[in-house]
């Protein structure tokens, strides 16, 4: 895709992605963490980390290059089909998590990405990101369905019965209750 990609670029400069904030803040944090790597006890393991989460740089310049395909390739209308599919199937992901912890009598759902503690990190993600939708979006029944996956994100987060993301949703809520003061 990358070199499909490259030849885009060279015959429509159009393509090329634009200087901005996240472009930037997202090439600065790759850089830092291959020279912050390269330094670290184990090369190898800083490039690849364990074969069972694959977090290491590999990853992450893989996850880089896509958002800048992502950012370069999609328009509007791309991101609203997007972002449709991603609410369904988010949908299907919480039921199958409530399924688990209000029928199964389950502690700690844990949904189809087998793991209570990415479930919850899931749902954390699917809450802020309902609830930054419902203000980009003017269609009223799109709003009213990211309210009400933002909802069901929110109960996702006290399912999973892990720590992580409820302290992340108590800290980032407290940081948008400061950006919104100030």
């Amino acid at each position: 895709a990358v070199v499909l990609y490259l030849l885009l670029v060279y015959k429509y400069k159009e393509y090329l992605p634009q200087n901005n904030f996240l472009v930037m803040s997202g090439f600065v944090f790759l850089f830092l963490a291959i020279v912050i790597s390269y330094f670290g006890v184990d090369w190898n393991f800083s490039f690849f980390n364990g074969y069972e989460r694959m977090d290491g740089i590999f990853s992450l310049i893989h996850y880089f290059i896509f958002a800048v395909l992502l950012m370069t390739m999609f328009e509007a209308k791309d991101w609203r089909i997007f972002l449709r599919f991603l609410f369904i199937v988010s949908f299907l992901i919480l039921c199958k998590g409530f399924y688990e912890w209000q029928i199964l009598d389950v502690s700690r759902a844990s949904s189809t990405l087998g793991n209570s503690i990415y479930f919850g990190e899931y749902s954390l993600f699917l809450f802020w990101f309902c609830f930054l939708f419902s203000f980009l979006t003017n269609v009223k029944w799109e709003r009213y369905g990211a309210y009400f996956l933002a909802i069901l994100a929110l109960l996702g987060i006290f399912a999973s019965g892990s720590r992580g993301p409820f302290l992340s949703l108590l800290v980032g809520g407290y940081i948008f209750v400061l950006a919104y003061i100030f």
